[in-house]
This record gives C-alpha cells, structure tokens and sequence, in this order.
C-alpha cells in the first residue's frame, strides 16, 4: 500500500449549491467553480432510494 494518500475529490450535500460555491470559493481564495447538472433528461437522482427532482 502507498504510503503517500491523495484526495482527489470531496462530495459535500448542500441546499444551495450557488451559496455555498460562493462561501467556499471566498473561504479558499479561490474564484467561484462552474456548476454543472450530471443528469440529462429523463435520468432521475435518487436519495434513500426515492426519485427526486
């Protein structure tokens, strides 16, 4: 096993993806990240095994 460990990416559930975008992006320094859907049409999201919105 390497001894050195990377995080490449962290998944955080927010409310409001533009608010907190804008937090972190100030919080870090950093500019603002665009914000993309992953679902096309007619692919649904499912949380505890519900479809949502």
């Amino acid at each position: 096993m390497p001894e050195n460990k990377v995080i490449t990416q962290i998944c955080i559930v927010v409310k409001n993806v533009q608010q907190a975008n804008a937090h972190w992006a100030k919080v870090l320094g950093r500019p603002e990240e665009k914000i993309e859907t992953i679902f096309p049409d007619g692919i649904q999201h499912y949380t505890h095994g519900q479809a949502v919105e």
